[in-house]
């Protein structure tokens, strides 16, 4: 009896060990341009809300994380799961200089899970028609903002922040371009990525609209999800425990948005060269420009 009791307990400790991992993950539960919120639906509750919703984020299977070799969900790691081709009904209006405010949560609606590894968020422009109907998995992405640690040498991540129920927010740039794009913001957490495939995709695009932009050209390198990370990339497949100072950013440089010669104001060529933005060259030679800006994450 005595072994038969202790055998239950073992079980019930198992169980007890294993059940945070059920809804140990998350999802972007909300995004504010300017102040305005835009609800995500629960993952898992199908293609998107009635006509009376303004949601504008695409609906995903469930709250589990993707990881890069596994074949059959490739696909996911653009929008996650299920939600390459899921377009949302709406696109939220935004304007160049925008704030955006990404609010991450458990699939239990408690606060995010992880606390370790870099937010990034990219861009895919859909074209006139929109991005209801766009396949996310063959859209071309520029890089538009990246965020990993608070301070170097340390493990302590901005991450951490969202981890403690706050938000993440950045301003898209003041020269970003007019139209139709998705706006691909992810998480990938790095506490198991010592070993290889450990580490975590969370992917989730917002569908927007950009109106009021001057006439911008995105350059730089874009890429395809899949495609654009790799198993052995050192943000990727990393000891954060003993990899203290600073962090490599899996994917591509920054892009930049260049001034087409039509719209240059007059006095223009004479502004003051320390205005401009640092650049720096991506190893394949292209100019690429830091754009990103960076605020605190915030609470709500």
């Amino acid at each position: 009896m005595k072994s038969v009791t202790t055998s239950s307990a073992l079980s019930l400790a198992a169980v007890i060990f294993f059940l945070p991992s059920v809804a140990s993950h998350g999802f972007l539960r909300t995004l504010k341009v300017d102040g305005k919120a835009y609800y995500g639906r629960e993952p898992g509750t199908g293609a998107g809300p009635s006509s009376s919703t303004t949601t504008v984020i695409r609906t995903i299977d469930n709250t589990n994380p993707l990881h890069l070799s596994d074949a059959k969900i490739s696909s996911y790691l653009s929008c996650g799961r299920g939600a390459a081709t899921r377009g949302a009904p709406h696109h939220a209006s935004v304007k160049p200089g925008s704030n955006l405010v990404f609010h991450w949560d458990a699939g239990d609606g408690s606060a995010w899970p992880h606390d370790s590894g870099p937010m990034i968020t990219y861009i895919a422009s859909c074209g006139n028609a929109g991005c209801s109907k766009v396949d996310s998995s063959k859209a071309k992405w520029w890089k538009l903002n990246q965020v990993g640690k608070v301070s170097t040498p340390g493990n302590n991540w901005v991450q951490g922040k969202v981890h403690k129920g706050q938000s993440y927010s950045f301003k898209l740039p003041k020269n970003m371009p007019d139209g139709n794009f998705l706006l691909r913001h992810e998480i990938i957490a790095l506490h198991l990525a010592d070993k290889v495939n450990g580490a975590e995709f969370y992917p989730s695009c917002s569908q927007i609209t950009v109106t009021g932009g001057p006439n911008k050209k995105m350059t730089g390198m874009a890429v395809k999800f899949p495609g654009a990370y790799h198993l052995t990339d050192k943000g990727i497949h990393i000891n954060i425990w003993d990899s203290l100072g600073t962090y490599h950013f899996p994917g591509p440089a920054l892009a930049v948005f260049t001034v087409d010669e039509d719209d240059r104001e007059d006095g223009d060529e004479d502004c003051d060269e320390e205005e401009e933005e640092p650049a720096f060259k991506t190893k394949n030679s292209q100019i690429v420009t830091v754009i990103g800006r960076i605020t605190a994450a915030h609470g709500e």
